[in-house]
């Protein structure tokens, strides 16, 4: 999903349509959101029965930590670099 949000975020000089705009958007997103499911079956199947619990736990630790934490951090990053080197520097 990182090529198709660093297109959006510098799009080439004559702009593309809307519609090039929003396929691009949509297969940001369908990207995106494939990792989730996948990591968790993968925990499930890796860990035996009397470590899943704790590995599961670990994993929404850290995935809580990062939705809580992660803003912040790339606010801070924007205001450093400015908008739009902060976002391409942290996706990229």
């Amino acid at each position: 999903a990182t090529l198709p949000l660093l297109f959006i975020l510098n799009p080439p000089d004559p702009l593309p349509s809307l519609g090039v705009l929003s396929a691009v958007a949509f297969l940001a997103g369908f990207l995106a959101c494939i990792t989730g499911p996948n990591i968790r079956a993968m925990l499930l199947n890796v860990n035996t029965p009397e470590t899943r619990g704790t590995s599961f736990a670990l994993y929404n630790l850290m995935d809580d930590l990062g939705k809580g934490m992660g803003p912040a951090l790339i606010a801070c990053v924007i205001g450093a670099l400015g908008r739009q080197k902060g976002f391409t520097w942290v996706v990229g």
